[in-house]
């Protein structure tokens, strides 16, 4: 079993619910998501100009796209993470624990 789910498993045997356990995975989703994305349009803005001769009818420094793409990104990110987080709320704390 993974390492992850003997410390969620550790959580809930203490007394953590299930709540907590899903706000703990599904919090971790955002700041991934909104990292990545800052660093994408970091990079889109420095070699913005190697694929300008790509583009038609949009700038490569437009603002409006970036901001459409990063929300985009952030939702389905977000959402990514929502599996996860019901399936860890969802871990036996004594399978878990006897697991080796």
């Amino acid at each position: 079993m993974l390492h992850a789910a003997k410390e969620i498993g550790v959580r809930m045997a203490l007394g953590a619910r299930s709540r907590d356990i899903r706000g703990l995975v599904l919090g971790e989703a955002p700041r991934v998501v909104a990292s990545g994305a800052a660093l994408g349009i970091v990079l889109a803005v420095g070699l913005g100009r190697l694929v300008a001769s790509l583009l038609y009818g949009v700038s490569s420094r437009d603002p409006v796209t970036m901001a459409v793409s990063a929300a985009v990104l952030f939702v389905a990110g977000t959402m990514a993470g929502l599996v996860p987080s019901l399936s860890a709320s969802r871990v036996d704390p004594v399978v878990s624990l006897r697991a080796e």
